[in-house]
């Protein structure tokens, strides 16, 4: 199956009639099916956090990237560096910070502004070549690494956001992940339709999962 999003939304109205309820209309349909697929990644990437081992539902979102550090021209004190955010990004699994003589941070620290102007002026904890501090800001991250050495990339391995297919867009892939990982969004999906309908016909669980395999497969 393609899974477009008029594949995914005859899918569910063909599940609707069989299960006693309303049809949905596509925007419904759509917006239920993005805020089920964030939900989806964030607790993959939950897993991932603690395992190390990113799951083959996300795999094809996760990015390894070098992005390129420079001197902030609206820097308050000096070397403050930056480096720009993916605009596609969603959430940071690892990092790190290559220094200008190909050398690495031992440990980079990120952490949030309010945490860092605190840590500014703690004299026993000042960020270093070894111990670099990161801040996330708007559209950028700020690095600090003392003076010694130039900051020249900061390494990464990021969850990229996730493409939907607009409501327009119905010959299109729902959202850009393997068939198994939309299959396990859409069984949630039509959980969450057909268990929050008032209608009374509403079947249980296990005759949602039983009707969703029949139809799905």
């Amino acid at each position: 199956m393609g899974y477009t999003l008029s594949e995914v939304e005859d899918k569910i109205n063909i599940l609707a009639d069989k299960l006693g309820s309303d049809f949905f209309p596509t925007p419904v349909i759509v917006n239920i099916f993005e805020t089920t697929t964030i939900g989806f990644i964030g607790e993959r990437l939950k897993i991932a956090e603690k395992s190390q081992e990113v799951s083959d539902d996300i795999s094809n979102l996760v990015i390894p990237r070098n992005i390129p550090i420079i001197l902030n021209p609206d820097a308050n004190f000096p070397n403050e560096y930056i480096a720009p955010i993916p605009i596609d990004y969603m959430r940071l699994l690892s990092y790190g910070v290559v220094y200008n003589n190909s050398s690495t941070a031992r440990r980079v620290k990120v952490m949030k502004n309010s945490q860092y102007e605190r840590m500014k002026i703690d004299s026993n904890n000042k960020p270093n070549r070894f111990y670099p501090i990161v801040v996330q800001q708007n559209s950028i991250w700020k690095i600090d690494s003392g003076s010694e050495l130039t900051p020249t990339f900061f390494k990464i391995v990021y969850c990229k956001l996730p493409s939907f297919a607009d409501v327009l867009e119905v010959n299109v892939r729902i959202v850009n992940l393997s068939d198994e990982a939309i299959e396990k969004i859409l069984l949630m999906v039509v959980t969450s339709l057909f268990s929050g309908t008032a209608d009374q016909r509403v079947q249980s669980q296990y005759q949602i999962q039983e009707a969703f395999r029949k139809v799905f497969k």
